[in-house]
């Protein structure tokens, strides 16, 4: 699936890592190389099968920043959260800064996923985990910023817009 994806590569076979989730896919470990610009994945220490990361059986959660949001709240890897990381990444390329979500002194970094994401609903808070949502949101709301406004604070992308690239 994404692994797939990621690889641009025309072959015949599959990829030695189809059916796994990375785990800890992020800026640091993708690479592109060869003449013709090669997407190519490194770092496969938090490599797991999908059925296990499933289960949520794996104890490595991922990076700060590239994890996706189901995951603090304690929900169960899936390639999902790969995708997040890889929206991520791509997000970073396009704004050409170093982290699409840097917290501020004192933010976790969940406070900061839901004030641009804004808050999910509580069907969708109770399935993920309820003493989870008991501990954290119970009686909590997160505005949200819109796209626009965080794409708005960062500088590439304004002048990259306001010349019609």
């Amino acid at each position: 699936m994404l692994i797939s994806w990621l690889n641009t590569r025309k072959r015949k076979k599959k990829p030695r890592i189809s059916g796994r989730c990375l785990g800890d896919l992020k800026y640091g470990n993708v690479v592109i190389a060869g003449p013709k610009n090669y997407v190519k994945l490194i770092d496969f220490d938090r490599l797991i099968p999908a059925s296990e990361a499933v289960k949520n059986k794996s104890p490595y959660r991922g990076t700060v920043g590239y994890e996706a949001p189901e995951l603090i709240m304690g929900g169960a890897f899936d390639f999902k959260a790969d995708c997040w990381s890889v929206g991520v990444i791509i997000a970073e390329m396009i704004i050409a800064d170093s982290y699409l979500f840097e917290a501020e002194i004192g933010q976790s970094l969940l406070d900061l996923y839901h004030q641009t994401l804004k808050t999910p609903s509580e069907k969708y808070l109770k399935s993920i985990n309820v003493d989870f949502y008991e501990a954290y949101f119970k009686g909590k709301t997160y505005p949200g910023k819109s796209w626009t406004e965080i794409f708005g604070e960062k500088i590439v992308l304004q002048s990259c817009t306001k010349d019609g690239m």
